[in-house]
């Protein structure tokens, strides 16, 4: 194993046989491998850390800030998931149409109605919830409930130092708005704790992994049960007992269509209360030397059984 930062390099590495696999091929680079017979490529939504995984962006409902829905939802109307999925994934994936992934696609749930990006609708939205903008600063508070009137309305932004661009498209597309943004990288060790046991955040992002099936890896971030100090469990603190029924129902119930009825259910709410905001569903694409083979593309163990002919 060779850690090789820049991404180009990685692919000359690839090229002159110095190493047998890429665990992940930039978009950019793709048709330059995908041209050359020596390599195969496979793309897929399956990971070490889980497979059909959501970058998701959370809000720690315990702020008075991010209490109010109104203050959510002008935060959905004021980002553009468009540039998220060109700008950082280069297309490698699709912007997410629903809490669950598509790649679920008897639990996803079509045809939702999502926030789309809407500038007026999210300054009507801040206004309405009572923060004013005066001049191009930041707005400032006057009537809101827990926050001294004339604060600005900033918020922090936490992220793994890797999906640092997220935390750029964020601050950028919410400064038009009024709304600031800290950002604070923070290593694993560090990120997950201060979210999940000290609750120390406004708002972050994180890979949430659906898994194969919502009783893996989506129960956990809106069961009220899951709210507590376990990494990468229910982050916003969100608690809808209605929610919390339908999971259960879900958990208990065998037939497959059923289950579909229940989970549709579960997301037209979180969409209308919106703890989270679903930005991008991400895929990777893998790349290897064609005397290589057992990589297993189906799973997050890529290249536990892989060999390579010399």
């Amino acid at each position: 194993m060779r850690v090789i930062p820049d991404l180009s390099v990685q692919v000359l590495a690839l090229e002159n046989g110095e190493v047998d696999f890429l665990w992940e091929l930039a978009g950019p680079l793709q048709s330059r491998i995908k041209s050359d017979a020596r390599f195969q490529t496979a793309r897929t939504g399956y990971n070490p850390g889980g497979s059909n995984c959501i970058m998701t962006m959370s809000f720690n409902l315990d702020r008075p800030v991010l209490k109010e829905l109104r203050v959510r939802q002008a935060v959905a109307h004021a980002l553009d998931r468009q540039p998220f999925l060109s700008q950082i994934l280069f297309g490698d994936g699709k912007v997410a149409a629903a809490p669950i992934s598509s790649e679920i696609p008897w639990a996803h749930a079509a045809g939702l109605a999502m926030p789309k990006p809407d500038r007026a609708e999210a300054e009507k939205l801040l206004d309405g919830a009572g923060w004013k903008k005066e001049g191009e600063g930041p707005r400032t508070a006057r009537g809101v409930p827990g926050v001294a009137d004339g604060t600005r309305l900033s918020i922090d932004f936490l992220h793994f130092p890797t999906f640092a661009k997220y935390g750029e498209l964020v601050r950028q597309q919410l400064a038009v708005v009024g709304i600031g943004v800290v950002l604070k990288p923070l290593e694993p060790a560090v990120f997950a704790p201060m979210v999940f046991k000290d609750r120390n955040f406004d708002s972050n992002v994180i890979s949430y992994c659906n898994g194969s099936d919502p009783e893996i890896g989506v129960r956990r971030m809106y069961h009220s049960s899951q709210i507590g100090p376990a990494p990468f469990t229910n982050a916003a603190a969100y608690r809808n007992p209605r929610v919390d029924a339908l999971f259960d129902e879900a958990s208990r119930t065998v037939e497959r269509d059923k289950r579909s009825r229940l989970y549709r259910q579960v997301q037209e709410i979180v969409v209308q209360d919106l703890p989270y905001f679903w930005l991008v569903e991400t895929v990777s694409t893998r790349a290897w030397a064609a005397r290589c083979s057992g990589f297993k593309a189906w799973t997050g163990l890529f290249a536990e059984g892989a060999f390579c002919r010399r």
